[in-house]
């Protein structure tokens, strides 16, 4: 059975055309401003009491999580960056990419990547349950960039790019660790405990 959050891959459908990369910049300055001004806090309250009443009483409750558990800005800024780093990379090398994929996969997960970038800044503040939960499902394409980027850098600069490729998935597994350490912290498998 899967989580209620898989709704959110409908979305999907709509990547599969190409969006100008000018209104993914257009709704990411929106993003910005929501959030810069507050903006978000106001329309999810009036948004929320408009849906059926069962949904509204769970956001509430999570909302009142929430605001314990609130992110930090520099949580905030690592997300933003974490997400943006394969967005700036396909932009540097698109022309080698262009070349050894096919475009329209290119641009669907060019568009995933926009879109999970557009989410974790809209929704981080005043939505972190719902950010934390539905960004697994945007995450997994950054995997599928990374690994398109390593196969195009086999022959040219590819320890450079291995190396740092594996620092950065390995500030993020510390970081996903060090938030909840007791669920990591002695690793255990069938055979042995870390």
């Amino acid at each position: 059975m899967f989580h209620r959050t898989i709704i959110v891959c409908l979305i999907y459908i709509i990547f599969t055309n190409n969006i100008r990369y000018k209104y993914w910049l257009y709704l990411i300055g929106f993003a910005v401003f929501a959030q810069l001004s507050g903006m978000n806090s106001l329309l999810s309250e009036k948004v929320i009491l408009l849906l059926p009443k069962a949904f509204s009483e769970r956001y509430f409750g999570y909302l009142s999580i929430a605001h314990q558990n609130s992110i930090s800005v520099i949580v905030f800024i690592s997300g933003i960056c974490r997400r943006i780093l394969p967005v700036v990379l396909f932009f540097l090398y698109r022309d080698v990419l262009n070349r050894s994929v096919k475009t329209n996969h290119l641009e669907f997960i060019l568009n995933v990547l926009f879109f999970s970038l557009f989410a974790y800044i809209i929704l981080s503040f005043d939505f972190t349950f719902i950010i934390s939960r539905i960004s697994i499902y945007f995450i997994i394409f950054e995997v599928f960039f990374y690994s398109i980027l390593l196969t195009i850098f086999v022959k040219e600069k590819k320890y450079t790019y291995v190396s740092a490729l594996f620092i950065l998935f390995f500030i993020l597994a510390y970081k996903g660790i060090i938030n909840y350490p007791e669920l990591f912290l002695p690793y255990k498998t069938i055979f042995f405990t870390f």
